[in-house]
């Protein structure tokens, strides 16, 4: 089931369609888990974490297992996307004022 295509700017989602749960426009899997995960570092995962932990990397290998790119994730979650075929998620309207701010400055 592997994925064969690279993320283009028209596939990344807005802000609301993100907060409203949409799943990522390159895979179809969600970008923020149902069941929150709190990722603290393998040699800390307990035994069920753990077993959470490998289903969800047997899955994305079986997704991205050949495209040879970096994965990433949102915070709380622990569904993995990747480079080459998932856009990143959305700035917050937070993020994107704190941009515009930084940016003015740098124009003066």
């Amino acid at each position: 089931m592997e994925i064969e295509h690279s993320c283009t700017d028209d596939m990344m989602l807005s802000w609301e369609q993100y907060q409203a749960g949409e799943p990522c426009c390159g895979c179809g899997r969600p970008l923020i888990d149902d069941d929150p995960w709190q990722f603290r570092g393998t040699f800390h995962l307990t035994d069920a974490e753990r077993e959470r932990y490998e289903i969800e990397d047997a899955r994305y290998r079986a997704y991205h297992g050949g495209c040879r790119a970096h994965r990433w994730s949102v915070q709380g979650s622990l569904t993995t996307h990747c480079g080459r075929c998932c856009p990143p998620p959305p700035l917050s309207p937070q993020q994107v004022a704190k941009l515009g701010v930084l940016l003015a400055r740098n124009g003066r």
